[in-house]
């Protein structure tokens, strides 16, 4: 039984060169809010590998009203260029929606920087105790992948995601792998998430989406942090042969962070012993630090990097 708790999905992390369209697009638009307008300092750069940023480099985190949970943090930096169905490492987000999801794509339609790749359409999952949702999905200002999801029936075994606002939080990151096995075994037991769904299959919605040939294995796994039902926000595994994925990205020996989706931050219940637990099975963490920017307010804080060289934060909380 593990000393320690994956609390919730806090944030996600994006580089990004049009911070200003994106920003727009999930204020004016989604409805989403400022929920702090902070520096990275020296001390956070270190332990992100943000050796090629200036000091103490502004970014701006954005929450859907009202939410502790599922953020988005952009900073300045290079964009995501996608040559392949799917991203390396960290593929984007996935929003809940509770309403009129075809109205707020139709209105998306009219930035220059929302680029769609399938429109709204109804996924059906109920043959593995999941629900029928209707999602759509487009790539963002800066190329970060996108996807808007709305409930249409209940899941079998839990409740689909729920928020205060119309657009709500980030519920679900996707990873991209070409080594599900792996990443599954990294994600449910050393981090303990719990596995919500689990779908293995050689023809099935994901591979219409995604444009990956019928016939070809494409694994998908949910897991999630502490939380009833749906819980505070998942990992969602992608695993689908390399000639699928985009080469890595990272072409400067892990010195900084990926472009696009770049940093996925956890709170944590006891991070000292998860901290002590990735470092006693060889998992390549940083050291424990504090700093009094905001949102942390003299958190400890730690980065790890998972089975794909994925970048992770984990905090015991963060305060505004």
């Amino acid at each position: 039984m593990n000393n320690f708790e994956i609390k919730s999905l806090l944030c996600l992390t994006i580089s990004c060169s049009h911070l200003e369209d994106f920003k727009n697009i999930f204020i004016n638009e989604l409805g989403w809010e400022i929920f702090c307008d902070t520096p990275i300092n020296n001390d956070l750069q270190v332990i992100y590998n943000m050796n090629n940023f200036e000091s103490n480099k502004n970014s701006i985190i954005l929450r859907s009203p009202e939410s502790s949970k599922g953020m988005i943090r952009l900073i300045n930096g290079e964009d995501r260029i996608r040559k392949k169905p799917r991203s390396f490492r960290w593929g984007g987000f996935e929003i809940v929606v509770k309403n009129n999801l075809d109205e707020i794509y139709n209105k998306l339609l009219n930035y220059k920087n929302f680029i769609p790749i399938s429109p709204p359409q109804n996924y059906d999952f109920t043959n593995v105790q999941s629900n029928i949702h209707r999602a759509f999905s487009a790539q963002l200002p800066g190329g970060t992948h996108g996807t808007f999801t709305m409930k249409v029936t209940e899941p079998e075994n839990r409740l689909f995601p729920n928020a205060h606002a119309n657009v709500g939080h980030i519920f679900e990151i996707p990873l991209n792998t070409n080594n599900y096995t792996d990443t599954k075994n990294f994600y449910e037991n050393h981090l303990g998430l719990k596995k919500i769904l689990e779908s293995i299959s050689n023809d099935g919605p994901l591979h219409k989406s995604w444009n990956i040939p019928s016939g070809e294995k494409y694994s998908l796994g949910i897991f999630k942090s502490s939380g009833e039902n749906s819980g505070n926000g998942s990992v969602e595994i992608h695993g689908c042969k390399s000639i699928y994925i985009d080469e890595d990205v990272d072409t400067k020996s892990n010195e900084n962070l990926d472009s696009g989706a770049c940093l996925v931050t956890f709170s944590v219940e006891n991070i000292k012993f998860l901290h002590r637990a990735l470092k006693m099975n060889n998992i390549e963490v940083s050291n424990i630090i504090k700093t009094d920017t905001k949102p942390y307010n003299n958190s400890l804080i730690f980065t790890a990097k998972g089975p794909n060289k994925e970048m992770l934060e984990f905090v015991e909380e963060w305060k505004n």
